[in-house]
């Protein structure tokens, strides 16, 4: 199941953190590192 954002709906944070950081070890690395640091700053985007 893909996860997504809704207005008034919860981020579960740590239980995406953790499944993307386990599922993504076959993608570049680069761009792994930047979806993690995407999720783990997600409080702080105001858009």
């Amino acid at each position: 199941m893909t996860p997504i954002l809704v207005s008034d709906g919860t981020f579960e944070k740590k239980r995406i953190l953790a499944t993307f950081e386990d599922k993504a070890k076959a993608i570049d690395p680069e761009i792994m590192r930047f979806v993690i640091n995407a999720i783990r700053k997600y409080p702080l985007f105001k858009g």
